[in-house]
């Protein structure tokens, strides 16, 4: 299973760089969407047999709260 707070703490630095543009844009920047879908973040609570991570909304909160 993914680390969902750990990969969260490795986003800190470059959510904070995009900052500005996304408040500016209104959206995510297609980077930050490509980076959550590549950590499984998408899938985070999803169930295993359906492709996903079953990481229960403990993880999730955990890792939005980073």
């Amino acid at each position: 299973m993914t680390d969902f707070v750990t990969w969260a703490e490795t986003m800190v630095e470059p959510l904070g760089a995009r900052a500005r543009d996304t408040e500016r844009r209104r959206e995510l920047p297609p980077e930050t969407v490509d980076e959550a879908a590549a950590a499984g973040f998408f899938r985070a609570l999803m169930p295993h047999e359906l492709g996903g991570e079953q990481a229960g909304l403990a993880a999730v909160a955990d890792a939005t709260r980073t």
